[in-house]
């Protein structure tokens, strides 16, 4: 499951706050957005952060654009510059600019999250760091258990649904991770990852049709996404579906031309086939980008043993164990 952990992450509510107002600092289109869609002062939970929203909704009242030069005028004005940590600091914000895509859905976590909940953030997010430290070691059903009280104290984040989700997929338990995944989904539709989640514990039952119409869905939000194709090429191979997986191989190679485990992957589907010269072609370019891909090697020399090349795959399984590959 490390592939469904990895790019998973979750940021501080002070990070959040941060995150808008980096955006409001530095693009003009971020702040209309954020104004018309209600955001105010007490959204956020750091006074600083207040005082600073306070500047900038003034200076977008008067018709203006903020520039951080502009707040730090209006905020020494005021005799709240050093309240609210200063020019230096003040003038860091738009290095948090690069989450600009995300601005609505941190608004969002910002609407649904006034201040006088801020503690059972705050706890609800320890909850949730403590469940993925459980989760790291394998005690999952700790984790299952501080995901559970994150969720009691915060029930409209989808993070904690979503992790709790892949803990179950962890333990076997498909059918709750299937529920969880959906209610993250239900919380935040847009979220092409938890798409995979769910069609992974679909994958897990052997419910094929149900894990493509996920990774449909994935690929539908996001066709550029890698991990949409990557899966589902998964289910198409257990299908028997090689034409398929080759497709959707054909484009995460697209997107990421110098993967050489989809070149290796596409090779095994063209192998399937029995198009052993094709699939040569794809282990051998998986070696080209990784001359220690061990696993290029000895799928080669099976390519090589199904075409009759007796000598071309006796060296290329010799080479794959020499590089450590555990021969089957």
């Amino acid at each position: 499951m490390e592939a469904l952990n990895e790019n998973f992450t979750r940021i501080s509510d002070k990070e959040f706050e941060q995150a808008v107002l980096g955006c409001l600092l530095s693009d003009t289109e971020a702040i209309t957005e954020a104004m018309t869609s209600g955001l105010n002062a007490e959204d956020f939970s750091t006074p600083a952060f207040r005082l600073i929203f306070n500047a900038v909704q003034e200076i977008y009242d008067s018709g203006s654009m903020a520039a951080v030069g502009d707040v730090v005028d209006i905020l020494r004005k005021r005799g709240q510059l050093e309240s609210a940590g200063g020019e230096e600091y003040i003038k860091s914000f738009p290095g948090f600019a690069g989450v600009k895509a995300n601005l609505g859905y941190y608004t969002r976590t910002l609407k649904v999250c006034p201040p006088v909940e801020i503690d059972n953030r705050v706890k609800a997010d320890d909850y949730f760091k403590s469940g993925q430290a459980h989760c790291e070691k394998g005690e999952y059903e700790l984790a299952i258990a501080d995901y559970s009280e994150a969720i009691k104290l915060y029930p409209d984040n989808d993070y904690y649904y979503k992790f709790r989700g892949i803990t179950y997929i962890e333990k076997g338990d498909y059918d709750l991770a299937i529920a969880d995944s959906s209610e993250a989904i239900r919380l935040k539709p847009n979220d092409v990852s938890t798409y995979i989640v769910r069609g992974f514990a679909y994958f897990q039952k052997q419910d094929y049709d149900s894990a493509i119409e996920n990774y449909n869905e994935a690929i539908r939000h996001d066709p550029n996404y890698v991990s949409g194709y990557q899966f589902r090429c998964h289910v198409y191979n257990a299908k028997g579906y090689y034409d398929l997986a080759i497709t959707d191989y054909n484009e995460v190679i697209r997107l990421e031309p110098y993967n050489a485990r989809a070149y290796i992957d596409r090779g095994i589907a063209y192998c399937q086939k029995q198009d052993y010269d094709s699939a040569i072609e794809n282990f051998t370019e998986a070696i080209s980008l990784d001359f220690n891909n061990a696993s290029g090697y000895y799928f080669r020399g099976i390519a090589y043993r199904a075409k009759g090349d007796r000598n071309k795959a006796g060296e290329d399984i010799a080479k794959a164990k020499e590089l450590g590959y555990e021969l089957q």
